[in-house]
């Protein structure tokens, strides 16, 4: 992971208030490519660490079908 330590900071911060009990949420957007899709996973690889459970869904580009 390259680059992405200030955006792994802060999530594992709020990972952090909510193994705490304060909760929170976190969008992320992007141009493809940019590494989001890789920083989510280290982020759960955490979580699920930590007593988690870690639920994903991906959008498939140009595929009408919502709730894939």
């Amino acid at each position: 992971m390259v680059g992405r330590d200030d955006e792994l900071e802060l999530l594992y911060d709020g990972l952090g208030k909510a193994i705490s009990g304060n909760g929170g949420l976190f969008l992320i957007s992007g141009e493809a490519g940019i590494g989001k899709t890789r920083v989510l996973r280290r982020l759960c690889e955490t979580a699920i660490k930590s007593g988690f459970l870690s639920l994903t869904g991906e959008c498939v580009p140009g595929i009408p079908l919502p709730y894939l």
